[in-house]
């Protein structure tokens, strides 16, 4: 049996600010507003993470790490023309190999070795057109229309979905 603790201090640092809500960031010359990761965290589910992130994470028989956290959301940002930063898990191609679905993550290697980041911590992007594979390890902003809605699949669920979505090497 193998067991994993993902440092409370660690969580912190994915998260930028613990506990913040939906603040208001700079706003893209194209109307989107950018947006932290903290801000996808709903309040009362900073105290619920730091809970789930002291209990062991067993391993045992299997390379799947437990998802841990809720499908809570920040429901002011239902609707929201939002660009993130983050890294692409990719889910599916179309028939040309391009990248159609992917999570988007806060930070690389999320949802492969390690547990998966709360569901919470994670959106759901369908492009309307592939792209061509983007590379795993190098940051990307996202940006389209953010909803809070649930989906979930073999490797994690995602309590987010970015549609309209278009991705670029993140800029800062």
């Amino acid at each position: 049996m193998r067991t994993l603790f993902l440092p409370i201090a660690l969580v912190c640092a994915l998260f930028a600010a613990c506990g913040e809500t939906a603040a208001p960031g700079k706003t893209t010359a194209d109307g989107y507003r950018d947006l932290e990761w903290s801000a996808l965290l709903p309040a009362q589910d900073v105290d619920v993470l730091k809970r789930l992130q002291q209990a062991p994470i067993d391993h045992s028989g299997s390379m799947k790490a437990q998802q841990v956290g809720t499908f809570n959301t920040v429901g002011a940002l239902d609707g929201s023309k939002v660009r993130i930063p983050g890294y692409i898990v990719p889910l599916e191609a179309d028939d040309q190999g391009r990248l159609t679905e992917f999570f988007l993550v806060p930070y690389f290697g999320a949802c492969i070795h390690v547990p998966p980041p709360p569901p919470n911590q994670i959106v759901y992007v369908k492009l309307p057109h592939g792209v061509e594979a983007p590379e795993i390890t190098d940051p990307y902003g996202v940006k389209g229309v953010l909803r809070t809605r649930k989906t979930s699949n073999d490797l994690a669920g995602s309590a987010y979905v970015l549609e309209d979505a278009s991705i670029a090497p993140w800029q800062g």
